[in-house]
């Protein structure tokens, strides 16, 4: 089965709100970018631009993406980094509901004609 390109904007909308709340954490998030050598949060970045990216192309907010962006540029700041991935969080949660209310409105399945399935689409 194919997926239509909102489905995965919608399930990194999601991810990235996760990784927001355990990166906000102050004792565990700090720990988890010392423990990688700050490579989670180059991972985090690349999520985030491929987000603002598809964001953009389905005509979705794009506040969350920038916010996350901004957030991993200041996160070596501790108590500005803390509040920031917090209120980020906070954004991102916002956004991946509207997101997933906005898939469960859309018909993104048709029938397939040639392999007898259904396929996700615009």
């Amino acid at each position: 089965m194919k997926y239509h390109p909102f489905v995965y904007f919608s399930a990194l909308k999601w991810c990235s709100f996760g990784f927001e709340l355990f990166f906000g954490m102050p004792t565990f998030g700090r720990f988890l970018v010392l423990i990688s050598a700050s490579i989670l949060p180059l991972i985090l970045g690349i999520v985030y631009l491929i987000t603002l990216y598809l964001a953009r192309n389905h005509g979705q907010f794009t506040i969350g993406s920038i916010a996350g962006l901004i957030t991993l540029f200041i996160e070596y700041i501790s108590p500005l980094a803390w509040i920031m991935h917090l209120i980020t969080a906070v954004i991102l949660l916002v956004e991946s509901i509207q997101a997933t209310i906005t898939l469960n409105k859309k018909e993104y399945l048709v029938r397939d004609e040639d392999e007898d399935e259904f396929l996700l689409e615009a």
